[in-house]
């Protein structure tokens, strides 16, 4: 004989019947909706208006990251006794090369943010390019063969114009990820406040 008592159907918890706490749930999702949005929509504006600025802050966030992750491979290679030596002389290598980049990036972050830009740009251009070759090739394999073919040769002639002009690829994309931020904030602010309201 088993000493459990079996559930009464009456003492079940039911979330649908309990107001308070979906109340306090929509209040939640509302407020985290509103601060996304809030986030999103200032993160435009500042990328809209002043996208020197942002690529700037964006290097030297990078640069304060290099700094903690050198930091971070010392500590792991000075205070882990298991380590042979070998690895621990990769580590504090390690460490020095992320300072010795930190250094170089803090010291003109304005020309890295916009080396790396153009950086992000040539090889989204390159990954348009090979995802459009792969549409092609798989457009015999798919229901719609004609819709694959037009994704493939406009993928590959966006990546073939973005490598072409990369600068100025460059400055359209920032502008376009600008204006769609701006957009999903706003689209976000207004769905978290009428999130739950009937």
């Amino acid at each position: 004989m088993s000493d459990k008592k079996p559930l009464i159907p009456d003492a079940i918890f039911h979330i649908e019947d309990d107001d308070d706490l979906l109340n306090s749930v929509a209040k939640t999702v509302r407020r985290a909706g509103v601060i996304a949005g809030i986030v999103e929509l200032v993160l435009g504006v500042v990328m809209l208006f002043w996208p020197s600025k942002t690529l700037t802050a964006v290097t030297v966030l990078l640069g304060i990251g290099l700094v903690v992750f050198a930091v971070i491979y010392l500590v792991a290679s000075v205070e882990t006794p298991i380590l042979p030596p070998g690895w621990r002389t990769m580590g504090i290598v390690c460490s020095v090369l992320f300072v010795l980049g930190a250094i170089a990036i803090l010291k003109a972050p304005q020309a890295v943010g916009a080396s790396l830009a153009v950086l992000v740009t040539i090889v989204l251009g390159m990954l348009w390019i090979v995802d459009g070759i792969t549409s092609l090739f798989q457009a015999s394999f798919t229901l719609t063969p004609v819709a694959s073919v037009v994704y493939g040769i406009v993928s590959i002639l966006a990546g073939i114009v973005v490598l072409a002009a990369p600068s100025q690829s460059t400055v359209f994309l920032f502008m376009f990820v600008a204006i769609a931020l701006i957009v999903l904030g706003i689209v976000s602010i207004v769905r978290a406040l009428t999130f739950g309201r009937k």
